[in-house]
């Protein structure tokens, strides 16, 4: 029987040295009567970064855990419990939402679980005191400070739903214990100053049967687990333990969730601040003390914890809710966040002859400013613009888009042939035909018979095609662009210092 937890949660601390200093926990720090703990179980966890010893403050933060259970705790005299004859020298008790009880007792050396109350199998609760009682923690409790314990308890219950005359529980244990940490701790109850306790806990629990006047042993269950526990100062008590099993893998979070809970239902509220890259960070800024907290992002996604950080893949306005609960009730409250994500730039062109090329944007995530650079010294801010060559080359493009969130460069190679106005007037030289063309593309040479030459063909995009040096032009001739992509094409009839270039299509 594991009875530290509801002890760990609420013992309490007063002394404080400073916000980056030691804290001293001695026996004069004990709860107040009266005081209401809300405190809550995380037994999902996936993975979980205590930090390591050291000798220099540290800061942990466990805003995140989600809440499979939660629970409240009422520090109580020993004396007004109905098991008070089996704890006479408990200092202070802890009575459970549950019904449960707990007991603990403070001397001037060390802090004890004295025991407590349990369900049996068959739902009757069952109190225990301790025969040798588990010390949770050496007073003074400072830095450094280290003790070893065993403890053990023994419990006998009605077995006739076992089919026995009775079950006999003998359980006891080992604990070795080093307070090597120190810093300030955030949970969803505040931000405090704290020790912490490093455990080592190893237990073993002997079940028997009595059958016939006669016990019988059926189990023994062992167990280790590595337990961190954080103490406070300043009234706060243990505000965090985190159990690990042997390898290291996390099993629960036990953390204090609210002091004194308010007995009325949350009311959701929540703020957001968009960062970068779809980011977007939400605090929880309920009132009355919530302890869980559930997201809806919007998108598909969802998310717990006070103050959860969600991205976003695509630009637009979600709407983002929150629940927000305590052990009153639970709240709704939805907001929009409208998320803008930095532009992915990208462009197209059109080769619209005579070294003129038609740009268009085509970047996503709604740019709202354009820069272009069209390689030979010219720029443009528009966001579709055309922009005209004067000599052949090939030009590096770039397109600069941005928006709020940023900016993005893509930039692109084009190879541009320059058609003017002269090359366009020779056209009587020579004709190609037909256009648009599917299979053969034939050429009749006109003027340029006879005469050297050298044939060439150009894509929209500047990119040859075809060429054919021709010593003796023929009368004409005929190109097979079965093989050509459909589209627009330049044939350039190129020598004796003469140029000509003919705009053909195939299809």
């Amino acid at each position: 029987m594991k009875l530290k937890s509801s002890i760990l949660l609420f013992f309490f601390g007063l002394l404080s040295i400073g916000a980056t200093a030691q804290i001293t926990l001695t026996a004069d720090d004990v709860p107040a009567f009266g005081e209401v703990y809300a405190n809550a179980v995380d037994t999902f966890l996936a993975s979980v970064d205590v930090g390591p010893a050291s000798a220099d403050a540290q800061t942990w933060s466990f805003l995140d855990f989600d809440a499979d259970e939660v629970f409240t705790n009422t520090v109580v005299m020993p004396s007004e419990t109905p098991a008070a004859d089996l704890f006479p020298t408990a200092t202070f008790a802890f009575e459970g939402s549950n019904s449960l009880y707990s007991f603990a007792e403070v001397t001037p050396d060390a802090l004890f679980a004295a025991g407590g109350s349990a369900p049996g199998p068959d739902g009757t609760i069952y109190t225990v005191a301790f025969e040798n009682q588990q010390q949770l923690l050496p007073l003074p409790a400072t830095y450094g400070a280290v003790f070893e314990d065993e403890f053990s308890y023994q419990l006998e219950i009605d077995g006739s739903t076992l089919g026995a005359d009775s079950v006999r529980l003998i359980g006891g244990g080992t604990v070795a214990a080093e307070v090597d940490a120190f810093g300030e701790i955030t949970v969803p109850a505040g931000t405090f100053e704290v020790l912490r306790q490093r455990s080592v806990i190893t237990t073993a629990d002997s079940i028997y049967v009595k059958i016939f006047g006669t016990f019988i042993l059926i189990e023994v269950i062992e167990n280790t687990t590595v337990s961190y526990e954080w103490w406070g100062a300043d009234g706060v008590g243990t505000v965090c333990s985190i159990d690990f099993d042997v390898d290291g893998n996390p099993i629960s979070a036990t953390y204090l969730a609210g002091i004194n809970p308010s007995d009325q239902p949350p009311v959701a509220d929540f703020s957001l601040e968009l960062l970068s890259d779809g980011q977007v960070q939400f605090t929880d800024a309920s009132t009355n003390m919530p302890v869980s907290w559930a997201w809806d992002f919007g998108d598909g996604s969802t998310g717990t914890g006070q103050t959860p950080l969600h991205t976003y893949s695509a630009p637009g306005t979600y709407t983002v809710c929150l629940t927000a609960t305590n052990l009153a009730g639970s709240d709704t409250h939805c907001q929009e966040a409208t998320i803008v994500l930095p532009p992915a730039a990208s462009f197209t062109f059109e080769d619209q002859g005579a070294g003129t090329i038609a740009f268009t944007d085509a970047s996503s995530n709604d740019p709202t400013a354009w820069s272009w650079d069209f390689g030979d010294g010219n720029s443009s801010t528009a966001q579709n613009p055309t922009h005209t060559y004067t000599e052949n080359g090939t030009y590096t493009i770039c397109l600069t888009a941005t928006n709020n969130a940023g900016s993005d460069v893509s930039c692109a190679e084009l190879s541009v042939v320059v058609v003017n106005a002269n090359e366009l007037s020779t056209v009587a030289f020579a004709n190609a035909f037909p256009s648009p063309a599917e299979d053969w593309l034939r050429i009749d040479f006109g003027a340029w018979q006879g005469q050297p030459a050298i044939l060439t063909a150009f894509g929209v995009n500047g990119q040859q095609i075809f060429s054919r040096s021709l010593k003796q032009t023929p009368a004409s001739f005929e190109v097979d662009v079965t093989k050509w992509a459909a589209g627009t094409y330049y044939l350039r009839i190129q020598g004796g210092g003469q140029v000509q270039t003919l705009p053909v299509t195939v299809r």
